[in-house]
Parts: structure tokens; C-alpha cells; sequence
């Protein structure tokens, strides 16, 4: 679990921090964190993964208005990847997730 948080939330918001000041001095800086759909899914197989995703979109409106539109933060969610988060968020239907 600690693992998931440190990937997905600690070390993007961590290198956007250490890299502020050079984005800062950069025309047009933009960071794109990856998100997922599962950010706002209700699915029991992967909570603590829906959790950190849930986090790294909160972290990305929290840094646009931290940084005031000086550097521009956005989320990309790259779609349906098969991996094994996937194949569980098949198996509930449409209006579960």
C-alpha cells in the first residue's frame, strides 16, 4: 500500500516541487499527471489504487491554484491499458463504475 501512494502521489508531487523553479523560468510550463477512471470508481478489488488516483487529481487542482496559473497542471487519462487493475473494472457493469 505505501508503495502505491509513494508512486502515484509522493514522487509526482515531490519532482513537481523540486522542478518549480525551472518550470517557473520556462514559456508556457505545463506537468501532466497520470490519472485513471478508477479515480472515481467504487470498485473492491482495488481501493488503495483508487485512493491515489483520487489524490493525484486533488493534487493537480491544488497545485493550479498553488502556483496561480504561473505553471499549469493538468491530468491525462491515457484510457483503457490491459494490465490487471483492468481486467478487474471489466467485470462490473456500466453504472458501477
Amino acid at each position: 500500500m505505501k508503495s502505491a501512494w509513494q508512486i502515484n502521489v509522493i514522487s509526482p508531487h515531490l519532482l513537481t516541487l523540486a522542478f518549480a523553479d525551472r518550470l517557473l523560468k520556462a514559456e508556457n510550463p505545463k506537468v501532466l499527471f497520470v490519472t485513471s477512471r478508477a479515480a472515481v470508481a467504487m470498485v473492491p478489488g482495488i481501493i488503495t489504487y483508487a485512493c491515489t488516483k483520487a489524490a493525484v487529481d486533488h493534487l493537480a487542482r491544488n497545485l493550479n491554484a498553488a502556483f496561480e496559473g504561473k505553471i499549469a497542471v493538468g491530468l491525462v487519462i491515457p484510457g483503457e491499458v490491459d494490465t490487471e487493475i483492468q481486467n478487474e473494472l471489466r467485470q462490473f457493469e456500466e453504472g458501477q463504475f
